[in-house]
């Protein structure tokens, strides 16, 4: 037996929202329009502050410089070989950091900038006590 119209519109309305709700994480996202000698020009970060750090869909990390209207320059931290044009790009809502302390006076840290030298030899970085 069939319900009046109301309540199968009702019913697909229910499940149609139910379904795009999961999706939708509240992350804003861009694309890129074109890399070269490692920037990204990224058009859709409305909302992105200077020096965010974002990432793109390869893993890649960047932090964002040049803020204009409508495009995004984004330095990336990591290979421009691995980002090409279309690619997905997503604010994480961080400014870049770096960590300090006496542990890493006198050694070098990875473009990524969350992790030194000493720490990818698998040796532990005394008295790294914050982030700037």
């Amino acid at each position: 037996m069939k319900g009046p119209l109301s309540e199968i519109s009702t019913l697909l309305e229910s499940k149609v929202i139910d379904s795009y709700s999961s999706e939708f994480t509240g992350e804003e996202t861009g694309r890129v329009l074109s890399i070269g000698d490692g920037i990204a020009r990224v058009h859709g970060l409305q909302g992105i502050q200077a020096g965010e750090l974002v990432e793109f869909s390869g893993g890649i990390k960047g932090m964002a410089l040049n803020l204009e209207d409508d495009v995004v320059g984004i330095v990336l931290l990591g290979s421009d070989t691995a980002v090409s044009a279309g690619d997905q790009v997503r604010c994480t809502g961080t400014i870049v950091d770096v960590q300090v302390g006496l542990g890493l006076l006198g050694r070098g840290v990875t473009r990524s900038l969350n992790q030194s030298l000493c720490t990818l030899q698998n040796k532990v970085c005394a008295q790294i006590t914050c982030r700037f």
